[in-house]
């Protein structure tokens, strides 16, 4: 499962997966894609969370070249292997 939360710049996306985040710490696994350069730095933090049995929580993952691609590689590997990484962006 891939959730996508989106929006207009500035409207409190970032404030509501922290403060959803917080209900349940331990279930997820966040990171941020700010200063992020390099689209294989996804394929570190999937691996993290997979390895965790977390829920991948990516914010501002626009900003990394490629996100899509890495993603959607990720998430073909997972059903062929028939992983249950779950993902929100």
């Amino acid at each position: 499962l891939i959730q996508v939360i989106l929006g207009p710049r500035q409207i409190g996306k970032t404030s509501f997966i922290q403060e959803f985040i917080n209900d349940d710490p331990g279930r997820f696994f966040y990171v941020s894609g700010d200063g992020v350069h390099d689209p294989y730095w996804i394929s570190e933090q999937w691996l993290k969370a997979s390895s965790q049995n977390k829920i991948l929580v990516i914010d501002e993952i626009q900003k990394i070249p490629e996100w899509s691609e890495v993603v959607k590689k990720h998430w073909d590997e997972d059903i062929r292997s028939k992983r249950k990484t779950k993902c929100i962006l």
